[in-house]
């Protein structure tokens, strides 16, 4: 079976912030755990100190998918992320380590 096609890539994603929507990529760099980058934040409800899941949680959280997340520079597999650009849906941009940026994920 070596050497045989066995399939293409068509498309190739991360999702830095599980949950919202994530960024198309031409190349990827791969870890132990997949695309390195991949899913390294989220989103969490304070009330319940836990991960949001908008498909786990479709009507509370449904407007998370409207929320498009981005680094701001490449990732590397031996350092913290780097920060991440939220796109919402009105055009506003929020970077990660802005304390508004609870206030306004709260309020969608």
């Amino acid at each position: 079976m070596e050497g045989e096609i066995v399939g293409t890539v068509r498309d190739l994603w991360r999702y830095p912030v599980r949950s919202v929507l994530g960024e198309a990529l031409e190349a990827a760099s791969l870890g132990g755990n997949g695309v390195i980058g991949d899913r390294s934040y989220s989103v969490v409800e304070n009330e319940k100190f836990a991960m949001v899941s908008a498909a786990m949680s479709a009507r509370k959280w449904s407007a998370l998918v409207g929320v498009r997340a981005e680094f701001v520079e490449e990732p590397t597999p031996d350092a913290p992320p780097p920060s991440v650009r939220l796109l919402f849906p009105d055009g506003a941009e929020m970077l990660s380590d802005n304390p508004a940026l609870a206030e306004r994920l709260s309020a969608l």
